[in-house]
């Protein structure tokens, strides 16, 4: 299932689909809105929808390279909120290009076909929802490898849209002491507590959050929608 088709009916209803921060490589618009072409292969290459579809390339960035389509992390939040990790079928292999690739589904795909891949490529999921990584979401090994040790725990495969460690303190997150902005992103309660007392904005998406403060949810009193957010 393309990722363009399951979330058109929410872009209808978006009021923003703005890639706060992303700018596009080729062209320079700043941000960019609507669906963001994430290179899979290039370090730190983003498109917008036109040069994308123009197939822009750069010094480093070809052709050939795998690209990911990547909502707005607010659209994203709302299109994937009700749906079960084997339901979201929008990533793509940075090996081959392969697409529409449940989490699981891309773990297979790796083990059949490149388990012994070792070129640097960025993780589809940490790509998607902006996970925050010092390398930049290479996978210095394998991308099975990347899948097997940071996107699986005993319930199976688990897609996490704000990452294992708090982007303000770079701490690990429990679930008794954390708090969800209205983006879809988490962070300790007193670190975005904090953080949103001095600036406006979603420290990893850079949405403005701070007409909607009052909006923050704790997980001990609302771990049903939190759950259903991380999957």
């Amino acid at each position: 299932m393309d990722v363009r088709a399951i979330t058109k009916p929410v872009q209808k209803l978006s009021v923003s689909n703005i890639h706060s921060g992303i700018v596009c490589d080729k062209c320079a618009t700043d941000p960019i809105e609507g669906f963001r072409y994430a290179c899979l292969v290039c370090e730190d290459y983003d498109l917008c929808t036109e040069c994308y579809q123009k197939k822009s390339t750069s010094e480093d960035h070809r052709a050939f390279h795998p690209m990911l389509p990547i909502l707005a992390p607010d659209d994203l939040a709302k299109a994937l909120k009700n749906l079960t990790p084997s339901q979201v079928k929008i990533f793509s292999c940075p090996y081959c290009g392969d697409g529409d690739l449940a989490i699981g589904k891309l773990a297979a795909h790796c083990l059949e076909y490149h388990s012994y891949k070792g070129g640097k490529v960025r993780c589809p999921i940490c790509v998607t929802f902006s996970v925050p990584d010092k390398k930049r979401w290479i996978a210095e090994d394998t991308l099975l490898l990347h899948l097997l040790m940071n996107h699986q725990n005993k319930d199976g495969y688990v897609l996490d849209l704000s990452g294992s460690e708090c982007s303000v303190c770079v701490e690990q997150i429990s679930t008794d002491d954390s708090k969800q902005l209205v983006c879809g992103h988490v962070f300790h309660g007193n670190c975005i507590n904090r953080w949103l007392r001095n600036k406006s904005t979603c420290p990893m998406c850079r949405k403005d959050v701070v007409s909607n403060r009052n909006r923050t949810t704790d997980s001990d009193s609302d771990s049903d929608d939190l759950h259903e957010i991380e999957f």
